[in-house]
């Protein structure tokens, strides 16, 4: 009985070093994956951070060059009206265009408002997203007031709730423009 005693003891001795070193494999290989799945984290931050600089330059640059060449337009729109002898139909018409341009100008920058806020950049999500509201209220002649929190967040969750709200916003003011 003894001798049973004592196999049955070296077995359980043989097993619980085989479950122990299986641990220890398995904490390391654990060990292993978060570093892992934090590497890749590293990496999405650093890609969402890159996709947000391109997006401010992809805004900005547009905006600034056509902005630029829509005012010289404007401005030579209004010393062609102011030339005599102008005749009033031409002066009509110069009034007409200088009023697309102011159009184009408005989209151009709505455009690049909508493609990254410098708001976001400049002000923080608070101040984004308190104009997003003013924009709905305006569209839809609802009052808005969001409940924000001041302060500045990491700008990747500012990013990602401007965007979350730009999506909610976007959707309910084309909705609101097509009376769905």
């Amino acid at each position: 009985m003894q001798r049973e005693r004592h196999l049955l003891e070296a077995r359980v001795q043989e097993r619980t070093a085989e479950l122990s070193e299986a641990n220890r494999a398995l904490q390391a290989e654990i060990v292993q994956r978060e570093r892992a799945e934090e590497a890749h984290r590293q990496v999405l931050r650093r890609l969402v951070a890159s996709e947000e600089t391109e997006r401010g330059r992809v805004s900005r640059e547009p905006h600034d060059r056509l902005g630029q060449d829509l005012t010289a337009l404007k401005l030579g729109m209004q010393i062609l009206a102011k030339q005599q002898p102008c005749p009033p139909l031409v002066r009509g018409r110069i009034g007409k265009l200088e009023g697309l341009i102011d159009s184009l100008m408005r989209d151009i920058h709505r455009l690049a408002w909508e493609s990254r806020p410098g708001a976001l950049d400049d002000f923080g999500l608070e101040m984004a997203l308190r104009r997003y509201a003013d924009e709905w209220a305006a569209l839809s002649g609802v009052p808005a007031q969001p409940d924000i929190q001041s302060g500045r967040g990491p700008a990747d969750l500012e990013t990602v709730a401007r965007r979350a709200a730009w999506i909610t916003y976007r959707g309910s003011a084309s909705s609101h423009r097509t009376g769905l």
